[in-house]
């Protein structure tokens, strides 16, 4: 029988009492078999060991091989129902205990979040700021671009603890966006000019002449391609090669979606 008569025959058993039985009269009592009586305390010694070997924090449960015409088989199709309702007991406790302990670490970040926005936030408007006074009042190009790069900067990391503080609230990313991979390619770029230039790094842009556009998270964009460029800037050390070293930042529209390499 398969698990669901079998779990049948259980809740049937528990809900009613078992048939009373006519007492028999004393002359129509035979004697037990002394053979059928060692193998039916054969069988309940199997049927002991059987009981005593489940392991109940293991999943699933290997039951032997019996007739279908066997006394014992309603027992063994029991023992096997309560072992898969224990095992869907114990996954449901699994997946609790993850959940309880995602929790608990998204907490933990969270309150570490507020600290760092809290001190940080504050300098961040004043760079800012300062920033606008500077393209403001600047004349020279030079110095505009890097006054819009310490803009674009600040910008990421006010964007970045932004992005914690949402994580840490709901599990989920920040805002998603319409954005022009080409464009956060060049600001990309822009932003680390510092420090590819320390390592001798030009990075050459070849960029999708469609200009494609994603929709996703711009802090997200932001991490990835800064990773980029920062693993191509390490791939050279240790290597002898001319300088400056180069780096190509491709975008490419392929079918419906937008590779960056």
């Amino acid at each position: 029988p398969d698990l669901e008569s079998a779990r049948g025959r259980a809740r049937g058993f528990a809900r009613g009492a078992p048939p009373r039985l006519r007492p028999m009269a004393p002359s129509a009592v035979s004697p037990p078999d002394p053979v059928e009586e060692t193998l039916l305390q054969q069988r309940i010694r199997e049927l002991v060991r059987h009981a005593a070997a489940i392991s109940w924090h293991e999943k699933g449960l290997e039951v032997p091989e019996y007739a279908p015409d066997d006394p014992f088989a309603p027992v063994y199709n029991l023992l096997r129902v309560l072992k898969n309702d224990f095992d869907s007991v114990l996954a449901d406790r699994d997946t609790m205990q993850d959940r309880v302990l995602r929790a608990s670490k998204l907490s933990a970040l969270g309150t570490l979040t507020a600290g760092v926005s809290h001190e940080l936030n504050s300098p961040l408007t004043a760079v800012l700021g300062d920033a606008e006074v500077i393209l403001e009042h600047a004349d020279g190009e030079v110095v505009k671009r890097s006054a819009e790069r310490i803009q674009r900067c600040a910008t990421r990391m006010r964007d970045i603890i932004d992005q914690l503080s949402v994580f840490s609230r709901s599990g989920i990313g920040g805002t998603r966006v319409d954005l022009d991979v080409n464009e956060c390619a060049k600001q990309a770029r822009d932003e680390l000019a510092g420090l590819l230039q320390q390592r001798d790094v030009k990075v050459q842009l070849e960029l999708d002449a469609t200009r494609p556009v994603i929709r996703c998270d711009r802090a997200h964009l932001k991490t990835v391609l800064h990773n980029v460029l920062i693993n191509a800037s390490h791939a050279y050390a240790g290597h002898e090669v001319a300088k400056p070293h180069r780096v190509i930042l491709r975008t490419e529209r392929v079918a419906d979606k937008v590779q960056i390499h």
